[in-house]
Parts: structure tokens; sequence; C-alpha cells
């Protein structure tokens, strides 16, 4: 048995064949994963496999190179073999690097003669995974703010209102459009779908993505990627800023300015509403008697991802979290991996110019997944995209790794942001109804 499956920490993968395959010029190349997930054991090399195909009308003579970098750049290993195909011959080339600390690694490889460059193409791979560690960045008054802040959104009244849309039903369930008022007396939005006669249900608080926005959540069946079957009651919140939550803040298309609104301040920042808001909708599940008190799960991808771990850290009345690829993880390794995050704040300290960039860090450090990992009880399942470049997967590893509750990890080697698309949306249901003896 392996170590991961003797700590109970399991890595579920997604089996592929190839990663950025790359056509052109008569010759076909490709990282060739196998039935492997692309990810290596503390211990293990990295096992590069490079096919190539050679479809031109002669006999390719060439070199196959390439490197190997850390996630931030730096070139650690390279490699170099000639190589000689036949028409219509394939192989594949083997390259192994040994790492010396867990992480992230990107692998460069291009097939390349004396006239230059014929193919090139990129991976990242994973070393130790479930050994990626990063500093906490957890202030000593941490747990005090959100405790007030908690405190501060029980003075609000909610003042939930619910008005039904019967256009929206269907043979199967009811629909309404929900109305509350939360921190700051923002009102806030979104769509509850309940099945029809029935009692005990569980219910799914689904959070957005950032710039996104919910409506009428479809069955499982119909939206393969985004819906929830139908025997769960649905509270698709969008937050302010989002959706039909706009009177706050309405950015348009520019949807990277939500990420910097009111950042000169912790108290103003607009994550601390949002996620008052998502505690907010736990308070509205609360007053819906068709609701099982004991199967409130909590989900969302990317924003959503974040929303989710931070709304299972501060309440209790989440049984199940299940984040994908989640943004705002590990803030400082996230402004040096991409640059979106980063240009942002860069934009937005020009037009606040007594925001120093140690207080958008300082701040920025009472929103991050890492520093409430510890806090989440509830059983949580999370997927990474490992080619994924707008929430690389380092960082959403330094945050599961830091969680102490029953968990569970789905890496997708050729999933981007995008994640495990369908495949994880029917996974997910499935641990959700195991865990809930479903």
């Amino acid at each position: 048995m392996s170590k991961l499956m003797r700590t109970g920490l399991w890595i579920m993968v997604l089996g592929v064949f190839s990663t950025f395959c790359f056509v052109g010029k008569g010759i076909e190349t490709s990282f060739d994963f196998g039935a492997g997930d692309g990810s290596f054991q503390a211990g293990t090399p990295l096992k590069i496999d490079y096919k190539v195909k050679n479809e031109l009308a002669h006999t390719l003579k060439c070199y196959v190179a390439g490197s190997v970098s850390s996630s931030e750049g730096t070139i650690l290993h390279s490699f170099k073999r000639f190589i000689q195909l036949d028409p219509g011959q394939s192989d594949t080339y083997t390259f192994y690097y040994q790492p010396q600390k867990a992480g992230i690694y990107q692998v460069y490889a291009h097939i390349r003669n004396a006239n230059g460059t014929l193919s090139a193409n990129s991976t990242r791979m994973a070393y130790a995974p479930l050994e990626v560690q990063s500093p906490l960045t957890k202030k000593q008054d941490f747990e005090q703010f959100w405790q007030s802040t908690l405190n501060t959104l029980k003075l609000t009244a909610p003042d939930f209102r619910i008005i039904a849309k019967p256009s929206l039903y269907t043979a199967d369930y009811e629909v309404f459009l929900v109305e509350m008022q939360s921190l700051g007396n923002v009102k806030v939005r979104g769509w509850y779908r309940r099945p029809k006669g029935k009692t005990k249900v569980p219910v799914i608080l689904q959070l957005p993505s950032l710039g996104g926005a919910f409506y009428n959540v479809g069955s499982l069946e119909d939206r393969p990627k985004h819906g929830v079957p139908i025997d769960f009651a649905v509270f698709s919140l969008n937050v302010r800023g989002h959706g039909n939550s706009k009177e706050y803040l309405d950015v348009g298309t520019d949807y990277h300015r939500i990420i910097s609104h009111g950042l000169e301040s912790r108290e103003t920042y607009i994550y601390r509403g949002a996620i008052a808001d998502c505690i907010r909708a736990l308070d509205f599940l609360d007053t819906r008697p068709e609701i099982d008190q004991q199967k409130i799960a909590v989900e969302g991808a990317s924003q959503g991802g974040a929303l989710s771990l931070f709304t299972a850290g501060l309440d209790k009345r989440v049984s199940l979290c299940a984040p994908d690829v989640p943004f705002l993880s590990d803030i400082e390794n996230l402004f040096v991996l991409t640059n979106w995050v980063s240009e942002e704040m860069k934009r937005y300290q020009k037009t606040t110019p007594s925001l120093s960039t140690w207080r958008v860090q300082y701040n920025l450090s009472y929103f991050d997944t890492k520093n409430f990992a510890a806090q989440i009880t509830a059983p949580v399942l999370m997927s990474i995209g490992l080619q994924d470049t707008t929430c690389p997967a380092l960082t959403g590893l330094a945050t599961y790794n830091k969680i102490s509750a029953i968990k569970k990890l789905y890496i997708y080697p050729l999933g981007g942001h995008q994640g495990g698309g369908a495949l994880h949306r029917k996974r997910k249901f499935e641990w959700i109804k195991t865990q809930w003896g479903m």
C-alpha cells in the first residue's frame, strides 16, 4: 500500500494520454502520461515521456531537448537526445528529474534541427503534492476580527423575502427568488430551488466565481458541468457585486476590479461583506422547514471555492465543503505565480496612494484560505487543475495540506482553470451522497 493510502490522504486522478499536443509541419508531439496523473510521490523522480510521431514524407533527424523549471521559472534541469524516425514512425523518449522539494514543476520540450524549432510543448507536473507547505500569515487578532464581523452581521435584520417564480417550476421542483439584507445593510439575492412535496431534504449552497452570476440552477442531467441533482434543494447565492446583487458594486465586464474594491481597510474590503453574505445565506436556510439542517454543503469554483472554504471555516452549520480550483489561496505565492492579481492590485494602489504594498498584503492575510484551514471541521472534497494558470495548483495545495478534517483531493493533470469539468461534477455528488448515506 502506498504512503498516500497509509496516511488516508487520497489523490484521485484522471488517467490521461497526453497534454498540450502540438501538430504541425508533419510532426506530432505530446507529453504522454499513460495511465498516470502527472504527480509523483516523494523520492520518485519526475518521469517525462515525450512522444514524437513523424508524418513527413522523409526521415526525421533532429534533437528532442527540453528543461524542467521551478514554479517561479528558474531552470533546474536540461535534457537533450538525438532522434531519427522514418516516415510514419513514432516513439516515446523518456527523461528523468529528481526534485529536491515538494511543488509544481514546469516541463518544456521541443523538436529542433538545423533549421530551427519544429514543435514545442509544455506541461506541469507535481512532486510530493501532499507535502507542499506554505507558512501561515494569520495575524494575532484574526479570530477576533472574524468574530467581530459575525457579531456585526447579527445586528442587521435579514428581512428575508422569498418570491415564487412559477414560470421556472418543473415537475420535480419549485423555484424562488430570495432577497435578504447582509452586512452594511447591503441587499443580496439568490435563487432557491426545492424538490416538490419533500421534507428533510439535503441542500447545496452554491457560491459564485469571480464576476459570475447565478440564475436558475438546472439539474445535473441537464447541465453536467454546473447542475445539481433534483433530489437536492439548492440556494445559488449571488454575493454582492455579482449577478442580481449589484446595487453595492457593478464593475461591468472588468470583473478583476472586484478583487481590489475597498482594500484600503480590512473592514471595507469587499470580501468581508461577501463572506458575510455567505453566512447570511446559511441564516436563510435555517428558516426553511423542508431542509435537513444536518445536510448543508457549500461548493463553488475559483472565487466560489474560496468562499466555500471561508464559510466552512467560520460556521459549523456547514456539514460538507466542496471547493474547486480555489482563489485567494496562499496569496503571497498567488502574486508571484500569476500576473492578473498583482496587476489589478498595482492599478488600485495608483488610485489610492496611501495604500502601501505592505498594507495590501496585511489586509489580504485576513482573506487567505490557508489561514482558515485549521478551523474547518466539515469533510472537504477539493479539486485542482495541474495546468491552471489563474489559480495555480500550488496555491490550492498550500491550503489543502493545512486542513486537518477528513478530506479528499482530485488532481486533474490536464485541467486548467476548469478543473475536472463534468467528470468532477459527477464525482462531487457521488462523494456528497456517500458522506450523507444517500
